[in-house]
């Protein structure tokens, strides 16, 4: 299937997109550490998600050309499966937007999720579509960082970077700040992707300011901010005894007190992960600007939840009414039922967030409930909630993060955290790894667009292994699956009434750490 070109490069030359998906299947096993793409034929051409673009891990170099109505790609990299390479770049084809193209089509009652859309619905609490970055009333808007370069994607796991303890040192000046790292001293605003690469198997970085011509701390601007925030966005911890006034004001109170707290002690694996994930959280959110909001504005996120236990809907509302994240409605779907009781209709009559509430007898299969709940969504991104998993105030947020950062079309977090409750234990677990291009992430943190879902044809109608359906669904169709953190996400299980047929005991192996459920520290970073 591959040929060569003129350069001796191999090289797979394709009519249009959907040729390169069925090139997917005869590409497994093949390696490659260079590769060019050609594709005749694109559309529509690439929307503003084009900066985010991530390629597969090991790519060392890439270029584009989509001067004309196709797409030609140059890409050299470590030993990398020519599949995996392939699948990676499509995103630069555009999206596909034929419904269905993967196993069959998704059909809820009332017709597919488009039609669904089309109907009228009755409407709830509006939803501000258009909410700007919120502000930090005490500073400017700092300048935007690429969050396609600076960002934690491929960063080693914490034992890992425990084991080495490698270190490095980022020297401010007046205009930016070198990374001195490895041996090798590195602008950080003119070498963003040396340095992001160089960081990825690094602990901490110390942040030192050189002195200023009186002898005192030099002065510095939003470009010495931006550098720091550089580092921090790619999870490095920064430490720092302290920071000029100036700087400490750009960074923000929240990152600036990040930065100069005492490092945790080398034992304490949990903490370094979250003190990690506070720093990089926080430099992307105040610093990641068009990365993150590409119009100006916040994407609008529905955080879709559908059950069969209403008991456990309160405890759900509350933790989605604690988030963080500004631009959020809830939909809610009441599955098994002909209504929705008045006692939820008055509980989301309470909630400050706009519920939209739905009900679906029991004869419908939970996939075709849970499509429909999603078409009842009116977010940019939708966010799948399970109703006995617990959710920090930050979840939502660090989706969004990493929706933008890895380009990917679905993101979602590991169960790194788990509550079994008949053991009456809890365990961080290290069974899979973080912030990686991946095939799995835990069902009940999916977030995807709401254009990719309608594209790919939307959730299956199944009985049950609806989340594994939806992950096939996005790969077959040539799409990227993102894991970030595991932290802010809490998997509970009962050993009763799951959809995931696993034991509680499966997941004792593989962890980092053990506590009685009534100690554990869930709430995470």
């Amino acid at each position: 299937m591959l040929a060569a070109d003129a350069s001796g490069t191999p090289w797979l030359h394709l009519a249009d997109r959907a040729a390169a998906v069925a090139a997917l299947g005869p590409l497994e096993g093949t390696t490659v550490t260079a590769l060019r793409l050609t594709i005749d034929a694109v559309d529509p051409a690439p929307g503003p998600w084009w900066p985010s673009l991530r390629p597969a891990s090991g790519v060392t170099h890439l270029s584009v050309d989509r001067a004309g109505p196709g797409l030609d790609v140059v890409a050299r990299c470590t030993p990398t499966d020519a599949a995996a390479l392939v699948r990676s770049l499509l995103p630069l084809a555009g999206p596909l937007a034929t419904a269905g193209s993967a196993g069959g089509p998704a059909v809820a009652p009332g017709g597919t999720l488009r039609e669904q859309l089309a109907q009228p619905r009755e409407p709830a609490a509006p939803l501000l579509r258009h909410s700007p970055l919120p502000p930090d009333p005490a500073t400017p808007s700092p300048p935007g960082l690429d969050l396609a370069t600076s960002n934690p994607v491929d960063r080693l796991g914490v034992v890992d970077l425990l084991a080495a303890s490698a270190t490095g040192r980022l020297a401010l000046g007046a205009t930016g700040a070198t990374l001195h790292v490895g041996g090798a001293s590195l602008d950080v605003l003119r070498e963003p992707t040396a340095v992001a690469a160089s960081l990825r198997a690094v602990l901490a970085v110390s942040v030192e300011a050189t002195s200023g011509p009186d002898g005192g701390p030099p002065g510095t601007s939003p470009a010495t901010a931006r550098a720091v925030a550089a580092v921090a966005a790619s999870g490095a911890v920064l430490s720092a005894e302290a920071l000029p006034g100036d700087l400490r004001q750009a960074l923000g109170e929240v990152l600036a007190a990040e930065v100069i707290a005492p490092l945790p002690g080398p034992g304490a694996r949990r903490a370094w992960e979250q003190r990690s994930i506070r720093q990089r959280r926080e430099a992307m959110r105040r610093f990641g600007g068009r990365s993150i909001a590409p119009r100006g504005t916040l994407p609008a996120v529905s955080a879709v939840l559908v059950t069969k236990r209403p008991h456990y809907v309160d405890a759900a509302l509350t933790a989605l009414e604690a988030s963080t994240y500004p631009v959020l409605e809830v939909v809610l779907m009441l599955h098994g039922s002909d209504e929705v009781p008045t006692d939820l209709r008055e509980r989301a009559a309470r909630s400050p967030l706009p519920v939209v509430l739905a009900a679906e007898p029991a004869g419908t299969v939970f996939g075709a409930a849970t499509a429909r709940a999603h078409a009842m969504a009116s977010g940019d991104l939708l966010a799948k909630i399970d109703d006995d998993d617990s959710y920090g105030p930050e979840h939502v947020w660090d989706l969004v993060l990493a929706h933008a950062f890895s380009g990917a079309d679905l993101v979602g977090k590991p169960p790194a955290l788990v509550r079994l409750e008949s053991l009456g234990r809890a365990v961080w677990s290290a069974r899979y790894d973080t912030e990686r291009y991946t095939d799995f992430v835990s069902g009940g943190t999916m977030l995807i667009g709401a254009d990719t879902l309608r594209a790919i044809g939307g959730w299956r109608p199944l009985a049950g292994g609806i989340d594994r359906a939806m992950l096939e669904r996005v790969l077959g169709d040539g799409r990227l699956v993102y894991r970030t953190h595991g932290e802010g996400y809490v998997l509970v299980r009962h050993d009763v009434d799951h959809t995931w047929a696993v034991g509680a005991t499966a997941f004792l192996g593989d962890t980092l750490a053990q506590w009685e459920d009534r100690e554990a520290d869930l709430a995470g970073a």
